[in-house]
């Protein structure tokens, strides 16, 4: 019989400390200390600098944290995400080198193949936002604590994200016009040639044409551009 009361005490002990992680209730004196480190990290590591910055925390932040590191760990998890570095990358490559209206004939199965990686990608990350965005919502934090850590990931996930929302479908569409043109082209090779780097009819309505469909893809530079300012200035701080 004392065997059992012992495991009976050994198993509340384990259930309380269980809570006390869960909740994080003041069990002892250390969570304001730990509440206290982690909101000042989150301040002046995240909040306060210039750009988007999430720092690792180390052994000594980690022990500081005490439980509170569980909050962080969702952060980081979402920005160290392996799926989102691919999805950087695919941006990134996308488009192939086109250094002339040739150059788009040649790699129209690229740039068709790009725009189709691009959208599985912005999928992707859609989901693992929306995971994050539930893990987020799960955490038991003082209000203090819950002002200074939805200003650090609003900063760093929840900003940057829209701005790529921005501008990814400005990539799309010059993807889908590129993709245009080129097939365009392809179909009438027989009366659209490349004179010296402007691709020329030989008669006016297929001229008219290709004019249009090249002044759709030209559209989308300014677009572009501008997105990319405004994500860069996000992302940079300048």
């Amino acid at each position: 019989m004392t065997i059992a009361l012992n495991r009976f005490s050994a198993g509340l002990a384990a259930l309380a400390l269980v809570a006390c992680s869960i909740t994080l209730a003041a069990c002892g004196d250390s969570e304001p200390e730990q509440r206290k480190a982690f909101m000042a990290f989150l301040q002046t590591r995240i909040v306060d600098r210039p750009g988007v910055h999430v720092p690792i925390a180390n052994d000594e932040d980690i022990k500081a944290f005490g439980p509170y590191i569980a909050h962080y760990k969702v952060i980081t998890d979402f920005v160290g995400d392996s799926k989102l570095t691919a999805m950087n990358k695919t941006m990134n490559d996308a488009l192939p080198a086109l250094r002339s209206f040739q150059d788009l004939i040649d790699k129209r199965a690229e740039v068709k193949v790009g725009g189709e990686r691009l959208r599985e990608a912005i999928k992707a990350a859609d989901t693992r936002l929306a995971e994050t965005e539930k893990a987020r919502a799960a955490l038991k934090q003082p209000d203090d604590l819950k002002k200074v850590y939805d200003a650090a990931f609003d900063k760093v996930i929840t900003k940057p994200m829209q701005g790529f929302r921005e501008t990814t479908p400005i990539a799309l569409d010059i993807i889908d016009a590129a993709v245009k043109l080129a097939d365009y082209m392809v179909a009438h090779r027989d009366t659209v040639k490349i004179v010296g780097t402007s691709p020329q009819a030989t008669d006016r309505k297929t001229q008219e044409e290709v004019n249009a469909l090249a002044n759709a893809l030209n559209a989308n530079a300014p677009r572009m551009n501008e997105a990319q300012r405004r994500l860069r200035i996000l992302l940079q701080g300048s």
